[in-house]
This record gives structure tokens, sequence and C-alpha cells, in this order.
């Protein structure tokens, strides 16, 4: 069986992510950011990685993100999955981003908790079982602003902003949108042990 390292951030839309993960059988040590540094971690010991929640302030790019003191240990952290499945779900999403060089900006609208259609690249194997254009819950005010050449754009919002990418060569996902408050985001969940 297939086993993850989730990493928790600021949220208190956690519960919902774990419930989410819970309910469709998956097995995960659950760690909050604040304790990377003092917890010994195997990392051998798990199939990928899971970064979920929200942060308390806007990032913008790789130099910036490394002035924390904690997202630099996520970034160690992540760089120990190179060669192992990474999701990062909502502000995971954006760490994934600028860990490979994309910026974060300010979204258009900022959008509260709304149903929104993706528009959904099917030749990936994340949205198998999906359709081209889903309905996934987004509640964001920031969003990939430049994206790098280090990634792929697999979802887009009708009005072009970004929602899912994959890091080139490797098996990294970011998922702006939350697949943990809708059910056809369980498809999504499902799919991840297939990657």
């Amino acid at each position: 069986m297939e086993r993850y390292l989730l990493i928790l951030l600021n949220s208190s839309r956690n519960k919902l992510l774990i419930d989410k993960l819970l309910e469709l059988n998956y097995s995960f040590d659950t760690i909050y950011y604040q304790h990377i540094k003092t917890t010994k971690l195997d990392t051998s010991i798990y199939s990928g990685l899971m970064i979920g929640g929200d942060w308390s302030y806007h990032l913008t790019n790789l130099k910036e993100a490394l002035t924390d003191k904690y997202l630099v240990e996520i970034y160690k952290l992540y760089n120990c999955f190179s060669t192992k499945i990474v999701i990062g779900i909502c502000f995971g999403c954006q760490l994934l981003a600028v860990f490979n060089d994309c910026v974060i900006g300010l979204a258009p609208t900022k959008y509260i908790v709304i149903m929104d259609n993706i528009i959904l690249d099917k030749r990936y194997k994340l949205f198998t079982g999906l359709s081209k254009i889903e309905s996934f819950c987004r509640n964001h005010e920031r969003m990939i602003q430049i994206p790098s050449t280090n990634i792929n754009i697999l979802a887009k919002t009708q009005d072009d902003i970004i929602m899912v990418i994959s890091i080139k060569n490797n098996k990294h996902y970011g998922i702006l949108f939350h697949p943990e408050y809708s059910n056809n985001g369980n498809i999504i969940f499902n799919n991840i042990n297939n990657l």
C-alpha cells in the first residue's frame, strides 16, 4: 500500500483534507509545518508527499520563500521526494510552482469558496474518469502569474487562470483548487496512486 507524508500548513480546512484521505483509505502520516525541523523523518518509507493548507502571507517567488525558516524546511523536504509523487493542494500548489521558478501574483478577482468550471487537459492520468470540463471549489486570491519552462499546465479556468500544473520530468503535481470539497475530487485522489 502507498504511504504518504502529509505536510499541513495553516488552515481551518485541514480537517476536510484529512477526512477525504481517510474516506478514500489513504495511508499517511501527518506533520505540521512548524515541526518539520524538529522531527526525525525517514523519507525512504514514503511513496510520496502531499502539501496542503494556507499560508499567512503572500508568496511571490523562490527567493522570497527561502527567507522564511519554515518554507526553507519544506523546500529541503520537497527535494528529498524528487523521484516520488508530490501533490501540492492550494498553497501547496503555489509552493510547487515557486520551487520550480514560477512567479505567483494576485488573481484578477478574489474567489471565496465558489464552484467554478475548470478545463482539464485529458491527456494526463490525473484526470482519468473526469469530463473535459469539471466544476471544482476555488478559494483563492493568488495565482501562478508567470509560469516557468519547468512546468506543464494541465488545467485552467475559463478565464485562463492556471489551476493544475505538473513539474516536467517527474510526478509532481500542483492543484490550486480544492478537490477535497467535492465528489469529483475523489476521482483525482484515486488517480494519484496510478500516476
